[in-house]
């Protein structure tokens, strides 16, 4: 009947939205079938069961493989996004270099882009209420609160009196927070034990994070300078808690990717490479640089475009499913 066809059919057609939604993607048996009813029982079996390299089904691409041939497409285009993001910083160090001794100081990108991304944030979880659901609503806040409190950090990062450095410390931690709650549960993937791995190391190392602001705040009130502290143990306790949150923050990618590349296919790729790229690219490029006596915010500008990347990948994910859902329901609704 033509109520049980509809019915099918938004079946058939509802967007999957969880890590346990099928895969869209065929399989390598499903491709064989199809080779041997086009006529290529003749073939060698192993290119037989080879897929195609890229394959669109219902308007989202999927990259064949498991989960770890995944986690390669992920890397690669992460190394691509770097050697891009290196090349660009180059260029921009010789082009900015006007005397060419590699001895200058520049704010490429400084506390201003990181209060725009963040403003960036709260309007793609504004866009949850006013134009469609989105299930990474958590995700953007993270970010507001990450880049928001962050920047207003740097803000106070260079200040000397004791309580511009208490105040750097208190929204640096709230900044690393936020980094914490969006890698942990900004994906909106159900509990598993790789998810709750995820989640109890994003939650210790966040400790670590309040345990070494803390130990250089009480530095602080014994009278030692804001170089002292950071020349200290207590100091490279605290920048090795920041590299610390990077990796939370690069393990969050991962798992979104091994739990949801069935049903988000290229995105999920891309929205990983993204931010692992643009994390790595922040915490090792202005180390590197300052061996020789560069000191550029270049590299943490190329780590917001990432990070607008990253968030555009996940708006689009969710858009793509709400105005799917609403057009499989009206859909259904006529033809009943």
């Amino acid at each position: 009947s033509v109520k049980r066809v509809a019915s099918e059919e938004f079946a058939h057609r509802r967007p999957p939205c969880c890590a346990h939604a099928p895969s869209m993607a065929p399989s390598a048996a499903g491709y064989v079938a199809l080779l041997g009813a086009e006529g290529g029982g003749g073939r060698d079996p192993k290119e037989a069961m080879r897929p195609p390299p890229m394959v669109s089904r219902g308007g989202t691409w999927y990259l064949p493989g498991d989960g770890e041939a995944q986690l390669s497409y992920v890397v690669a285009l992460a190394t691509l996004a770097l050697s891009l993001m290196l090349s660009f910083s180059l260029a921009y160090i010789y082009v900015a270099d006007d005397d060419n001794e590699l001895f200058f100081y520049d704010q490429a990108g400084g506390w201003s882009q990181d209060v725009l991304l963040a403003i960036a944030a709260l309007l793609f979880a504004l866009s949850s209420r006013v134009v469609a659901e989105d299930e990474y609503v958590t995700f953007y806040l993270g970010t507001a609160v990450a880049y928001g409190f962050g920047g207003a950090g740097h803000f106070l990062e260079d200040s000397t009196s004791p309580v511009g450095l208490t105040g750097y410390y208190l929204l640096m931690t709230l900044a690393f927070g936020g980094d914490a709650v969006r890698a942990a549960y900004g994906y909106a993937l159900p509990s598993t034990p790789r998810v709750d791995a995820l989640r109890g190391f994003a939650k210790a190392s966040f400790v670590i994070v309040c345990i070494a602001a803390a130990l250089s705040l009480r530095l602080l009130t014994l009278g030692m300078s804001a170089a002292e502290v950071l020349d200290s143990y207590t100091g490279m306790a605290w920048r090795g808690s920041q590299m610390l949150m990077g990796v939370v923050e690069i393990g969050g990618s991962v798992a979104w990717v091994l739990a949801t590349y069935r049903a988000n296919g290229l995105w999920s790729v891309l929205g990983a490479s993204a931010n692992i790229s643009g994390w790595v690219v922040v915490k090792f490029v202005p180390t590197a640089f300052q061996r020789y006596g560069v000191v550029s915010s270049v590299a943490h500008r190329l780590a917001h475009y990432m990070q607008y990347l990253l968030l555009w990948t996940l708006h689009s994910l969710a858009l793509r499913r709400a105005l799917r859902s609403k057009d499989v329901i009206q859909t259904h609704a006529v033809v009943v």
